[in-house]
């Protein structure tokens, strides 16, 4: 998880039904960010993504997304303009990384857009935080990677559990991202790359953020032992995923990723514990005299 939580009264009996767990890390060479930035086609993304139908929900949602991605209603009319197609990461503004990276910014300053440039605290707080990627992608990516491996008939597409489910739902009912914010380790992309798309409204200019050699670890928790009905299970599905990628634009041949661990583990191991921590979070900049 991202922030402390009460223990659950019931978190030794989770343990013993949730005891499959494996640490995994993969390899991205190239993740694109699918978050919009622009509260208008965040609103659309929402709709479609999300299926709600409330505008007060999907407000307060909106709301969400433009402050965890930094951009706010006093933004400067040119950076809304240059946002307003452009899709990214979501940030994290109070962890450590990311105070580490506003202080730098406020005094000794960074090369910003190919200008070394002095922050303000205030500019500082919306512009440099923590990159995450989020555990939901990557349960997407496991139970698309599942349908692909079921289609060639890797891996058994129905039959599964005492109620014999289909493959897709009995995954998506029993294995689970522990992790909401997978963190990077950095606090700005790599690169903003600009494309053309064409659909039937017409052409425009699509701007996504890029970066690049990424290292993404999580913990997958499961209470079906899913290889003991086939010992190449997770093999299996992270072999599709691999070539198949995580993130946007995959269709493009970008998140193709390779898996540099996968280590099963005891719910009682605390060293793997320590070391899937979340990001430490920080005490705020001083606001501006």
């Amino acid at each position: 998880m991202s922030y402390p939580t009460p223990r659950s009264v019931f978190a030794d009996i989770r343990d013993r039904v949730f005891k499959h767990r494996y640490r995994v890390t993969v390899h991205v060479a190239d993740l694109v960010g699918g978050i919009p930035t622009d509260q208008n086609v965040a609103e659309g993304w929402i709709r479609t993504k999300m299926g709600e139908s409330s505008e007060e929900l999907i407000r307060e949602q909106v709301e969400e997304i433009v402050a965890s991605r930094g951009v706010t209603a006093d933004v400067a009319k040119e950076e809304a303009a240059r946002n307003r197609h452009l899709t990214g990461f979501r940030r994290d503004f109070g962890t450590e990384m990311a105070r580490a990276d506003q202080l730098k910014a406020t005094t000794t300053g960074v090369v910003f857009e190919g200008k070394r440039k002095i922050f303000t605290p205030e500019e500082a707080r919306r512009t440099f935080g923590q990159l995450y990627f989020e555990g939901r992608q990557v349960k997407a990516m496991l139970k698309e990677a599942a349908m692909i491996s079921g289609a060639a008939d890797h891996v058994s597409m129905k039959s599964w559990g005492r109620t014999n489910k289909a493959l897709k739902s009995f995954l998506a009912e029993h294995l689970f991202v522990e992790e909401d914010r997978i963190y990077m380790d950095r606090t700005e992309p790599d690169a903003i790359v600009q494309s053309f798309v064409h659909t039937w409204r017409g052409s425009g200019i699509k701007l996504e953020e890029h970066v690049y050699g990424v290292d993404l670890t999580f913990t997958l928790v499961c209470d079906y032992p899913f290889d003991a009905e086939d010992r190449d299970f997770f093999g299996k599905l992270f072999v599709a995923g691999e070539m198949n990628g995580v993130g946007a634009s995959r269709s493009q041949g970008y998140g193709r990723f390779v898996v540099t661990e996968f280590t099963p583990f005891k719910p009682e191991d605390t060293a793997h514990a320590a070391r899937r921590a979340p990001a430490k979070r920080a005490a705020p900049l001083a606001s501006a005299a």
